[in-house]
């Protein structure tokens, strides 16, 4: 009888070990996680507790008189944004479009055949560090995809982030985009339910780029991408597929005023949703873009940007292409088979999943580079 309760004791005992062992091993990785993006935040939020005074920012050492001259700090400073969707005929335009080169140029090799462009708010600068650090280096953007003959595939990714009638956080953002040159700052009102007008507005802005790309791909800065899965799909598919992702059937519209994904009858008025895409990924072929954007300022809005994109590829009389590849996963543990992978905001989390995912990755990166 003595026996039994001391096994038992022993094996509660070791039980408490191992538990406080893995936390404590959890904890430390949490910390020098945050430890890393520390650095980041202090230099960026320098420029956050900035006014706008442009004789009392220059006080500052860490920025410089061609900051000012940087487009996206002009529109902080001229308020050059704007809320709805921006005119194409702005006077502002040729400048904006001479900016988003500079930006693609950096970033983009004249061989790159898909665009990623990463929808990301505002405030999310913890979220954009952690996909420069992990899978979004642009210095590592070539497949070599084992059944083409074509060769090398090349990407790269940009962010994609609008304003907000906050100062200094714009000037955060400008700032961020300055030093890392990978953010698109379209001069729109950064709203969720708006979020098909940055969309739009970013396509159209791509597809004036003198690269000849042929995908543009959408996904949320909460998503993992299977990139090196996703780009050697794209080469399998015919030039009918126009708009590829996981495609939603019979859902319907959300009339409670207090839900985030709220649609008014006068923006939907019917009772269920045509198919559209999923909005956490989505691929657009360059072909359309022009002729989707133009769409786009001839149409109602629908609050929720993957169902009002979708609509407008339908309404053009083009195809959506469903893919089980692009569900959207939420435990990347149940979804081997999906491209797509929700990690979340939490940089906890975001490294726990990481670590699983990074093996198969890497190991694909360093396939590819043999070859």
């Amino acid at each position: 009888m003595m026996m039994m309760i001391f096994k038992k004791r022993t094996k509660i005992g070791a039980l408490f070990i191992f538990l406080f062992v893995f936390f404590y091993i959890q904890m430390v990785c949490l910390y020098r996680s945050y430890y890393k993006e520390i650095k980041y935040i202090e230099q960026i939020s320098m420029v956050a507790s900035i006014g706008v005074n442009k004789a009392e920012i220059t006080k500052y050492e860490i920025v410089t008189d061609s900051f000012f001259n940087f487009f996206p700090s002009r529109i902080t400073l001229q308020n050059i944004y704007r809320k709805g969707p921006f005119p194409l005929n702005s006077e502002y335009m040729n400048d904006i479009i001479d900016y988003v080169r500079d930006v693609f140029d950096y970033n983009c090799k004249k061989e790159a055949e898909v665009v990623n462009f990463i929808i990301s708010d505002p405030t999310h600068n913890l979220l954009r560090q952690h996909i420069r650090e992990k899978y979004g280096m642009n210095d590592n953007d070539n497949y070599s995809p084992s059944d083409t003959e074509s060769g090398n595939v090349y990407h790269c990714f940009l962010f994609s982030i609008g304003y907000r009638d906050d100062v200094a956080l714009n000037q955060q953002v400008d700032y961020e985009a300055y030093i890392h040159k990978d953010i698109i700052r379209v001069p729109i009102l950064d709203e969720y339910r708006e979020t098909a007008h940055k969309i739009i507005l970013t396509l159209y802005l791509l597809d004036r780029m003198n690269h000849s790309f042929k995908y543009a791909l959408k996904s949320d800065d909460d998503i993992f991408l299977r990139i090196n899965k996703i780009i050697p799909d794209l080469r399998k598919l015919g030039k009918k597929h126009v708009f590829i992702g996981h495609k939603i059937v019979g859902a319907i519209p959300i009339r409670n005023n207090t839900h985030k994904w709220f649609v008014d009858e006068k923006d939907y008025p019917g009772d269920i949703y045509n198919p559209y895409l999923n909005g956490p990924c989505y691929i657009m072929r360059r072909s359309i873009i022009r002729d989707v954007s133009i769409a786009h300022y001839n149409t109602t809005l629908i609050p929720m940007e993957d169902i009002h994109i979708s609509y407008l590829v339908s309404g053009l009389g083009y195809d959506l292409t469903d893919s089980p590849h692009y569900y959207h996963c939420l435990h990347f543990i149940f979804c081997k088979n999906s491209y797509i992978v929700d990690v979340g905001r939490n940089l906890f989390r975001r490294n726990y999943i990481w670590k699983r995912l990074k093996k198969d990755f890497i190991t694909e990166q360093k396939i590819r580079n043999i070859w």
